[in-house]
């Protein structure tokens, strides 16, 4: 991601504690804890940011997710495994996509929705997939999520479950819809190879999503220029730059 002008004019955690309540709605029956995870913040996100200007067909979503549906998966497996049978439900919602499908038919978004899945760097590509289309003029504003669900299962140390959300929008969507600016994210990039040079902004949180709380993180800051590193477990790092408004 080049230096760039987007805005951030929204955002949200997730709070686990509200995913009972959640799971209990009528139209959630068959909705996986991936989906009410992403969905908590997400929606809670939008309470933050009036869209109801922008038209379905300008609204863009980028869901985010390092390992996806890990417990459906399992399910999945576990099921076909003892029974022979493979559950085509469970094989549906085991798709990383499933989770992007469930927000766009919820909320009705119409135009581009993408998944991305890069390991560490899961939230810095759905920040850069973002900006690619809100300076391409592809959508207007561009709601990106990222989102992992834990296993038992797996050893102490597997990442954490958790949600966090951004609402973005470009400087021209800003001016014609009138949207407040909290935030400016000026630069997104990455370093791959092992080897920081940099000391982390904080210490990383489990999930590979974590660039994302991070910004959120930010946005309670007084206002001027933020830098946030994130030096992931093997050494690589990512760098965001923010201007705080």
């Amino acid at each position: 991601m080049a230096n760039t002008t987007i805005h951030i004019i929204a955002s949200a955690k997730c709070d686990v504690s509200k995913l009972s309540e959640i799971q209990k709605r009528p139209n959630f029956r068959k909705a996986t804890r991936h989906m009410c995870l992403a969905y908590e913040s997400f929606s809670t996100a939008l309470q933050g940011a009036d869209l109801t200007s922008v038209p379905p067909e300008r609204l863009g979503l980028i869901l985010a997710s390092s390992h996806g549906e890990l417990p459906v998966t399992l399910e999945f497996l576990k099921t076909l495994a003892i029974s022979g049978v493979a559950r085509p439900l469970l094989f549906q919602n085991s798709l990383h996509n499933s989770t992007t499908g469930f927000l766009s038919l919820t909320f009705k978004i119409s135009g581009p929705a993408i998944t991305v899945s890069n390991l560490y760097f899961s939230g810095e590509s759905a920040l850069q997939t973002a900006s690619t289309l809100l300076e391409g003029k592809i959508c207007d504003v561009c709601i990106v999520t990222g989102v992992e669900s834990a296993v038992d299962l797996f050893a102490e140390g597997h990442e954490l479950e958790g949600s966090a959300t951004l609402v973005l929008c470009s400087e021209s969507a800003r001016r014609t819809y009138g949207f407040q600016s909290r935030a400016i994210l000026n630069r997104v990039s990455t370093n791959y190879g092992p080897g920081a040079d940099r000391q982390p902004s904080a210490p990383s949180i489990a999930y590979h999503a974590d660039a994302l709380e991070r910004v959120i993180d930010a946005l309670g800051a007084s206002c001027g220029k933020s830098e946030i590193v994130l030096v992931k477990r093997d050494g690589s790092q990512s760098l965001l730059e923010l201007e705080l408004l």
